[in-house]
């Protein structure tokens, strides 16, 4: 969605529901037609599903100088993707890509990446990104 559009989003709920009492769905309708697109593949697995968010390091290919990195939804609940590459150098860079990428109802997107060096470590999510099972978030390059 964005910080923009987020921001705009809140402040029209607000002004439409200012002094009244708005119910949850007052809310996900307000953001849908600002965003001028069905939210429900978002808010129904965080707010009316018995889901957990969970992503995995499926697979990871090289061809050439490039990797090709599975990743896996393994939980209902959309998040984030964010991939943080490690050089040999300690050096680092990441991708990023937002919780979209799931709003197909895909378990599994592959993001190409061509490493400015030779990659050591590719770790998914972070601190700020929930994630039930952490274990399968590492790949070590071989």
């Amino acid at each position: 969605m964005g910080d923009e559009l987020f921001s705009r989003a809140l402040k029209e709920f607000m002004n439409r529901w200012n002094g009244k009492h708005p119910l949850p769905y007052d809310f996900f309708f307000t953001f849908d037609e600002i965003a001028g697109e069905d939210l429900s593949w978002f808010w129904n697995p965080w707010f009316y599903h018995y889901s957990f968010p969970d992503l995995a390091i499926k697979e990871v290919k090289e061809d050439g100088n490039r990797l090709f990195i599975t990743v896996k939804r393994t939980g209902n609940t959309p998040v984030p993707v964010m991939l943080n590459f490690t050089y040999e150098t300690d050096q680092e860079s990441i991708i990023y890509k937002t919780a979209d990428v799931w709003k197909d109802g895909k378990e599994e997107i592959v993001i190409e990446y061509s490493p400015q060096g030779r990659v050591m470590k590719i770790e998914l999510g972070s601190d700020i990104i929930p994630d039930t099972n952490r274990k399968d978030n590492i790949y070590l390059m071989p």
